[in-house]
């Protein structure tokens, strides 16, 4: 504990904690793997799934045993229980880690304390406690979940946008997909557009704005017809991707290939 103990006050703070609890679930991973994996403290590049490691029952037991450090700074009094002032200060530590700009009023502190104190009692308990921190830790590797896949479908884009073969391989799987919602025949009902972009979201994680699908409808005429064919879909998929590389200012991010080659209908 004392290499995390960062502030060398003998306990463990939130930040501390979530370190702490990282550096375990890397031991974990690289048991369950047998290999090493690094595990960043913060940040979407976290290399294993958090997720799935939380509801692992070793990684379970050894957070409530890193959870127990934590509650011993906040149990000011050393009563066995946190009380409504030093439960504010667990909520004002986990606010600054998470970086919450938002300022709760005492009553709102109150409503959160009652939603884990599950006795009903005024305080929390140390098990009640592990609950509250073993939450938090799921809603932060939820957190890195999604800006993880919403980075590693950025970088699928570009690699479509930019590479010949890359994008073969991605149309490729627009027909197939397409295939699925034409049954047989050369044309979707328009009205399947948006189901169509969501079974590719969930192959690619390409993070597809419903905005900019819909943008891209009208911007291509779409919006008119009943029916579309694969080449309008093929032409409206690129536009979209295109969208999704431009910064605020409306200019390219990267260079990416001859439009010939990006829209070329190969049947």
């Amino acid at each position: 504990m004392e290499e995390t103990d960062k502030n060398k006050d003998g306990k463990i703070d939130f930040e501390e904690f979530w370190a702490l609890t990282l550096k375990v679930l890397e031991e974990i991973a690289n048991e369950e793997a047998g290999q090493a994996k690094a595990l960043r403290e913060t940040g979407p590049e976290v290399a294993v799934d958090l997720q799935a490691l939380l509801e692992n029952a070793k990684s379970r037991k050894d957070i409530e045993n890193i959870a127990n450090e934590t509650f011993k700074k906040y149990d000011k009094d050393g009563s066995g229980f946190l009380e409504v002032g030093e439960f504010i200060q667990v909520v004002k530590d986990v606010q600054n880690f998470l970086e919450i700009d938002e300022e709760l009023t005492e009553e709102e502190v109150i409503e959160a304390m009652r939603n884990y104190d599950f006795n009903q009692d005024g305080k929390i308990s140390l098990s009640e406690y592990q609950s509250l921190m073993y939450d938090l830790l799921k809603m932060q590797a939820a957190k890195y979940a999604e800006q993880r896949d919403y980075l590693r479908g950025r970088d699928y884009v570009l690699r479509v946008l930019g590479d010949a073969e890359e994008y073969q391989r991605y149309k490729a799987l627009l027909k197939e997909i397409f295939e699925k919602y034409s049954q047989g025949k050369d044309v979707i009902e328009r009205t399947n557009i948006h189901a169509l972009f969501d079974d590719v979201k969930a192959i690619t994680r390409i993070p597809f704005a419903n905005y900019a699908i819909e943008f891209g409808i009208q911007g291509l005429g779409l919006g008119e017809k009943n029916e579309v064919q694969f080449d309008d879909i093929t032409k409206l998929s690129m536009e979209v991707l295109r969208t999704m590389t431009k910064d605020t200012d409306g200019e390219v991010e990267v260079e990416i290939g001859e439009p010939e080659v990006i829209i070329e209908d190969e049947n």
